[in-house]
């Protein structure tokens, strides 16, 4: 599968790229600030892919009006979620429809304040997209207008994993002051990616973008910044990405506090130092001693010095986005979930219906199967055995010598060699 993209370069470079099952919560002081990032999200999906664009914040009109020149009325439809109010969540107010906004498909929500309502026209839409579609979801605070913080986050909770899952890529947004600290932590533990949005003190026309959290990316890619300014035509134009030691402790310092739902305030207290000079250590323009530095990076929970890199951690963490496609023998495909210096394997591997071959991998090592989906008939020298989802089956000496998918449906499996 193709790494989807954000539609910009320069944060394409600064991300390693989206991947695919990416969750991406955007946060800014104002949700209009990260309309142009949208809009470039939208034009990669214009003509390729479906997506589903979900408006708790604007009326249908104003959305398709302020996207008109990506939105692709064939692939994406809309959930109009919009009250008329943030003041009244109770009442469906009318006023902003799409009828007269070309050719758009919109689902009306019969009563947005319904969050099980919500959940069941997503299911819907889920199902009819499948994997591997694009969502907008315009936006988190609006839901919790709606909602309250608690069920607001319940959502959340429930759909990003679905949508990791489907293999899509989701964009969250949330305006980042109005939303309880908790609530910004849990939503951290959970999503893949977060990215914040801030004006530049001393020129009001740039914006900062910095990458909170970057689960599934290159090492190294959390705490980059790029320097950004908004164009005529609303489009992304980069600057500079910052790039001296200070602005690289600067970007962390500022990321890990956030992702703890710190203030600056509450964690200059802790360190002993005064807000202002914490903000002018985020901005890169002065440093810390080693004691204070110390002292922060242990109350963000950040490791630091000889303890953190003496030895490598006693585990292997795979990341979805991470994955590699493996095609191990004609009419297989799929692709490695994690790979060890040891020989140890797993492989998520795609069946065709109606196919059949050879032994996917050529080993002397113990392999375990475990069918996913469909059913899989394994033929182990003189026998047949039929295996259906759920089932498995450990071959410690007898290899698999040949398979056949007897449905009408692909099978999924996973395919483990394990350590002899």
């Amino acid at each position: 599968m193709e790494r989807p993209s954000t539609g910009i370069d320069a944060l394409d470079e600064l991300l390693g790229g989206l991947a695919v099952g990416d969750n991406v919560v955007w946060q800014a002081s104002d949700p209009t600030e990260i309309e142009p990032f949208v809009e470039a999200f939208l034009a990669t999906a214009n003509g390729t892919t479906p997506l589903t664009y979900l408006s708790f914040r604007l009326p249908p009109a104003t959305v398709l009006d302020r996207y008109r020149r990506v939105w692709d009325p064939e692939r994406f439809t809309m959930l109009d979620g919009w009250t008329g109010s943030h003041d009244a969540p109770a009442g469906r107010r009318r006023g902003g429809t799409a009828g007269s906004s070309r050719r758009a498909r919109v689902r009306r929500l019969k009563d947005p304040a319904d969050m099980e309502q919500v959940n069941r026209e997503l299911a819907e839409i889920e199902d009819e997209l499948g994997p591997g579609a694009g969502y907008v979801f315009d936006d988190l605070t609006s839901m919790q207008r709606l909602w309250g913080p608690e069920a607001a986050l319940a959502s959340f909770l429930r759909w990003c994993p679905r949508l990791y899952q489907e293999r899509t890529v989701a964009y969250w947004l949330l305006e980042r002051d109005a939303h309880p600290a908790a609530f910004r932590s849990r939503l951290a533990d959970i999503t893949q990616v977060i990215l914040d949005l801030e004006a530049t003190p001393a020129k009001p026309a740039e914006r900062t973008l910095r990458v909170v959290k970057a689960d599934g990316h290159p090492s190294g890619v959390t705490g980059r910044t790029l320097q950004y300014v908004v164009s005529e035509d609303g489009r992304i134009d980069a600057l500079q990405q910052a790039s001296g030691t200070r602005e690289r402790i600067g970007e962390q310092v500022r990321a890990g506090r956030i992702a703890a739902g710190l203030s600056q305030a509450e964690l200059a207290r802790r360190i002993g130092v005064t807000p202002s000079a914490l903000s002018q250590v985020e901005r890169g323009r002065h440093g810390l001693s080693g004691e204070t530095l110390t002292r922060l990076w242990a109350t963000l929970g950040i490791p630091f010095g000889p303890v953190a890199s003496a030895a490598s951690p006693p585990y292997r963490l795979a990341r979805r986005g991470a994955r590699q496609p493996v095609a191990p023998a004609p009419g297989l495909s799929g692709e490695t979930v994690l790979q060890a210096p040891s020989g140890l394997g797993m492989h998520e591997l795609t069946f065709p219906a109606g196919a059949s071959g050879r032994r996917p991998f050529e080993t002397k090592q113990p392999e375990l199967l475990v069918v996913l989906e469909g059913a899989l008939e394994l033929q182990l020298g003189q026998e047949t055995h039929t295996l259906q989802q759920g089932d498995a089956i450990l071959l410690s000496t007898q290899p698999v010598t040949g398979w056949r998918n007897p449905a009408r449906e692909p099978a999924r499996a996973l395919w483990l060699i394990l350590e002899g």
